[in-house]
């Protein structure tokens, strides 16, 4: 588990079966997660609020499954069941349904990590976002929104 907040050691105690049979380890906050997300299948963001967070947008684009709450920009990121599962804030049970189902189930695993990576190729890219803000940029310029010079 990479990360860190006020819940940690609670979920140090509950999770020290699992660190004693070395199935889980807790890295604590890092700075260059994508090492991570290169021997990660799922992403687990629970955030109760969030933006448009880029550390979910790299996961994806890494081929990790998103399992989130959909909260903030969240939901205009992920579509739920085809490339990560979005449960409501606070709902635990959900989200532990979710996860548990993507282990249990490689075929789903595989389609959907594909998935998550394809959504921020075709989506969220640096080559998309660009395209999108040269789309608004010649939009203004071609609507006669220019200085009284004509530039």
């Amino acid at each position: 588990m990479i990360g860190d907040g006020p819940e940690k050691s609670k979920v140090e105690q509950l999770a020290a079966p699992l660190v004693a049979q070395k199935r889980l380890h807790f890295t604590g906050l890092q700075t260059d997660v994508k090492p991570y997300f290169n021997i990660t299948d799922i992403y687990l963001m629970t955030s109760d609020f969030e933006g448009l967070p880029i550390a979910l947008l790299e996961a994806m684009s890494m081929g990790c499954i998103p399992v989130t709450t959909g909260v903030g920009g969240i939901p205009e990121v992920i579509e739920h069941h085809v490339s990560g599962m979005i449960s409501k804030a606070g709902d635990v049970e959900s989200l532990e349904k979710d996860v548990t189902l993507l282990i249990e189930n490689e075929p789903m695993r595989i389609a959907m990590a594909a998935e998550a990576r394809k959504r921020i190729e075709q989506h969220f890219s640096m080559e998309k976002m660009v395209q999108k803000l040269e789309g608004i940029y010649l939009q203004y310029t071609n609507n006669g929104l220019h200085d009284k010079s004509g530039k």
